[in-house]
């Protein structure tokens, strides 16, 4: 879907900035809710189920944690207060359940991949002279800060790590790649 190939931590990544949403599914899972709920008597509590599609807050933290035991994984979706199926849901709750990483496989929504790919592949679309003249700016930008862009996928490494020490929102460093090489290939003679 995507013009160019995409990494599994590509994805990830991408999901971690909010672009896509990962989900688990999960079977009749308590859990804690992070606000209270009023359950079936009225009163307020913490104490939440939940079974079928869950958000990840984080798939990454599930990647990483793969041959460890069961985590703490932050979730978002539909809850019961009760494991009566008469009780009722509440629907995109944020809670927190122990889920075990090694059990579990990632899920996505096709819209939310294809909105994603439309993401990625859109500044693709840039008209040609916005491309040459955003290929142009990056150019003089990698000069002044002396980045080396010889090597796309190091200096799109190097820019990554320097936004995460200054608390940046950084892209994938699939997309930053692909800027930086246009701004390799804008340097070359026309």
């Amino acid at each position: 879907m995507t013009k160019q190939p995409i990494s599994e931590a590509d994805l990830i990544s991408q999901c971690e900035e909010g672009n896509c949403g990962a989900f688990v599914k999960v079977s009749a899972t308590e859990g804690k809710s992070l606000d209270a709920l009023v359950d079936e008597l009225g009163e307020w509590n913490f104490q939440v189920f939940g079974a079928g599609y869950q958000q990840v807050s984080s798939p990454a933290a599930l990647l990483h944690n793969r041959k460890s035991g069961p985590i703490a994984a932050q979730l978002v979706g539909a809850v019961r207060t009760s494991l009566h199926l008469e009780c009722p849901e509440t629907e995109d709750v944020f809670w927190e359940a122990s889920v075990a990483p090694q059990e579990q496989s990632l899920y996505f929504k096709r819209l939310e991949i294809d909105r994603l790919a439309g993401l990625i592949n859109g500044a693709d679309e840039l008209e040609p002279r916005v491309q040459t003249s955003v290929a142009r700016l990056l150019s003089i930008m990698a000069d002044m800060a002396e980045l080396d862009i010889s090597k796309p996928k190091k200096a799109a490494d190097v820019l990554c790590k320097y936004a995460a020490s200054k608390g940046l929102k950084p892209l994938s460093p699939t997309t930053i790649k692909k800027y930086v090489e246009w701004a390799l290939d804008s340097r070359s003679p026309d």
